[in-house]
């Protein structure tokens, strides 16, 4: 079967009512594994639009599409480039709605990666990057 390569926010849009509105219906939970084939291959389409659409009003919002899916198959690494993506999103777009989004999906993946039995833990430069992007959103 032919890779979906979508060339145009219309077709991208398109791709996204049809295929994730469950998601986005469910509160954008991703954990059950029933969206995983779905998120793989939007993750793929929409990584390559944005590497040939940099400057498109949806990046926002790919890339918080783009985040979900490597946090739901990549979960387990110390470091995991959905972190990346969201903190993208919140610092090149802070007037998206998307942005909001992003900002809490970051927050939330510090807050599970830096508890611990004594509580949260967050090391100072954690700290100080989650108050920074917050700033942006203000």
């Amino acid at each position: 079967k032919e890779i979906f390569r979508p060339t145009t926010e219309p077709a991208v849009r398109k791709f996204i009512d049809s295929n994730l509105q469950s998601i986005a219906k469910n509160d954008y939970s991703v954990n059950d594994g029933s969206a995983d084939v779905a998120l793989s291959i939007a993750a793929g389409a929409f990584y390559y639009f944005l590497n040939q659409n940099p400057n498109s009003e949806m990046a926002p919002e790919l890339l918080y599409w783009i985040a979900l899916y490597d946090r739901r198959m990549n979960n387990n690494l110390f470091y995991a480039i959905s972190d990346v993506y969201l903190s993208e999103c919140v610092e090149r777009y802070p007037k998206n709605p998307f942005a909001k989004r992003c900002l809490e999906e970051y927050e939330n993946s510090l807050m599970i990666g830096f508890s611990g039995s004594s509580g949260v833990n967050l090391p100072a430069a954690e700290e100080k990057k989650l108050k920074d992007l917050k700033k942006l959103l203000q």
